[in-house]
């Protein structure tokens, strides 16, 4: 768990938004195929992870791009075999609208508490960089369904995933809730993560949970990064 904070703490610093005092270098400078891979595949991982355990209980990663390289049908459906609550369409409705890799939806879960169609389905969109408030992700959640799902969820709630602290007042809570639902900021985050983690331990399959160990990884080269960059050992 410590190894998926310290991403998000530094992914914060990088975006602008943390008090850490630390010089480092600007994503578009050195270090910056090191931090591409922290919000394409690093993120990806706490995020999934970190929405089974909102969720309380399995996850599918659905993000461009894919692990296996999978589509997301072939990926939705290894979700529907472990318990996810409404059939998957044969093939994906040319008629929805949106983005043609992952639809804007970077995470499904959904709990493993009730039985299915009635279990409570959330949809994440996953964003690490400064400009995730320009994302909605109830628009492509309704996008995603339509093109991928047989069926709406009767149940369904959505959250965006940020590294960030998260601290607005009663004003723009309620407009960016509107538009983002439930925010995962860096401190829910964490919490979220562990009960994932918890959830995995015993026995709930959830996407991601085998990949835990490339958070640690990526802070370490991230920190070798850093030391050839101002020339030490």
């Amino acid at each position: 768990m410590a190894g998926s904070y310290l991403v998000c703490l530094i992914a914060s610093h990088i975006g602008g938004r943390s008090d850490l005092q630390l010089e480092i270098p600007s994503e578009e400078g050195l270090c910056a195929e090191i931090i591409t891979r922290m919000r394409k595949r690093i993120f990806q991982m706490i995020g999934t992870i970190a929405l089974a355990g909102r969720a309380n209980g399995s996850a599918a990663s659905v993000g461009s791009p894919r692990v296996e390289r999978e589509t997301i049908s072939e990926t939705m459906n290894r979700a529907f075999e472990r318990g996810f609550p409404i059939p998957i369409r044969a093939e994906p409705n040319p008629m929805a609208s949106g983005q043609a890799k992952d639809h804007g939806v970077d995470v499904v879960a959904w709990e493993k508490t009730c039985p299915p169609p009635s279990a409570l389905v959330w949809f994440g969109q996953i964003a690490s960089g400064r400009n995730w408030r320009d994302k909605s992700v109830i628009d492509a959640a309704r996008r995603f369904a339509s093109a991928i799902l047989e069926d709406a969820p009767p149940n369904k709630n959505h959250a965006t995933i940020i590294p960030f602290n998260f601290d607005a007042d009663t004003r723009e809570t309620k407009a960016i809730w509107h538009n983002h639902g439930y925010i995962l900021d860096r401190k829910r985050l964490a919490t979220n993560f562990k009960s994932g983690l918890d959830l995995s331990t015993d026995g709930i399959e959830m996407d991601e949970s085998q990949n835990t160990n490339i958070a640690l990884e990526w802070v370490n080269e991230f920190v070798q990064g850093l030391r050839h960059l101002f020339g030490e050992t």
